[in-house]
């Protein structure tokens, strides 16, 4: 069996694998779907009933959200790691035909389509000026931005206005940049996220200028994706909030111990979002 042979078999078992995870995927969404359904309307059945409705609403419902999510998180991180993989089989294979057409693009083209070019390097400060910072203000919504004075050494460019400051870093040798925000951070008792985090971006040597695009590396999750998180997320939630308005519409003072579960929960669905948030839902 010749190389391209047994190149050609590791592809069709990947690709096998990347499409039975997305089977996969539909088969928990619609298990979990038909399961909560179930327990929902059971919780409501047992409305009357003492201690059983709190149970399905602050238990039983989120602990099985998040089963779900989970379970269906590591299939797609499955179907994403064996799409990378692919991606570099497909430059191996047209790479060995020389200059022909290329012969396997599908994976490589998922990637690549997400390259977006953003700012020269050599251009800013100046031409590129505006550019960068409608970027900023319109991708990365730091409205601070505007008017923001920018400065640059060798490998460094540096926006600052008043008290805010951003830095975009080079690293030559790896062909990155890396947006860095000193303020950024997760106040969890307050549930808010401020800064913008840290963002890497690609450089490509062209036309004699370094040019700085979005890495496509990992291509980002479409919207059916992101929306599936969220609800979810939203069931654990206005399950918790069904069960902590069962508990205070029978009120009792043996209840006070469901109560701070029940809020020890609430708190956890948060902390698991703002984790998927930052894991999933920016760019990487």
């Amino acid at each position: 069996m010749d190389w391209l042979s047994v190149i050609m078999e590791e592809y069709k078992s990947l690709r096998e694998e990347s499409l039975t995870a997305m089977q996969t995927q539909q088969s928990i969404l619609r298990f979990g779907t038909a399961t909560l359904g179930i327990v929902l309307a059971a919780g409501l059945n047992l409305w009357e009933k003492s201690l059983l409705p709190e149970f399905v609403f602050l238990f039983l419902i989120p602990l099985l959200s998040y089963l779900v999510i989970i379970i269906w998180v590591g299939e797609v991180e499955r179907m994403i790691r064996a799409g990378t993989f692919l991606a570099q089989l497909e430059k191996k294979v047209n790479k060995a035909f020389g200059g022909k057409p290329e012969a396997l693009t599908w994976e490589s083209w998922l990637r690549t389509k997400q390259n977006r070019y953003l700012f020269s390097w050599d251009d800013v400060p100046g031409n590129d000026n505006v550019r960068l910072l409608k970027f900023l203000k319109d991708d990365l919504k730091i409205k601070w931005v505007e008017n923001a004075e920018i400065e640059k050494s060798e490998d460094c460019i540096t926006i600052t206005k008043k008290n805010n400051s951003l830095i975009f870093k080079l690293n030559k040798e790896e062909n990155k940049v890396i947006l860095t925000d000193a303020k950024y951070k997760i106040n969890f008792f307050i549930f808010k996220i401020s800064g913008v985090g840290t963002h890497k971006y690609i450089s490509k040597e062209e036309d004699s200028k370094l040019k700085i695009y979005e890495d496509s590396k990992t291509p980002q999750l479409h919207w059916n994706y992101r929306a599936i998180l969220c609800i979810f997320s939203l069931i654990a939630l206005a399950s918790i909030g069904l069960g902590i308005y069962r508990v205070y519409e029978t009120i009792c003072f043996g209840y006070i111990v469901i109560i701070s579960i029940a809020e020890v929960l609430l708190l956890s669905a948060v902390i698991f979002w703002y984790i998927n948030k930052e894991r999933y839902l920016k760019r990487q």
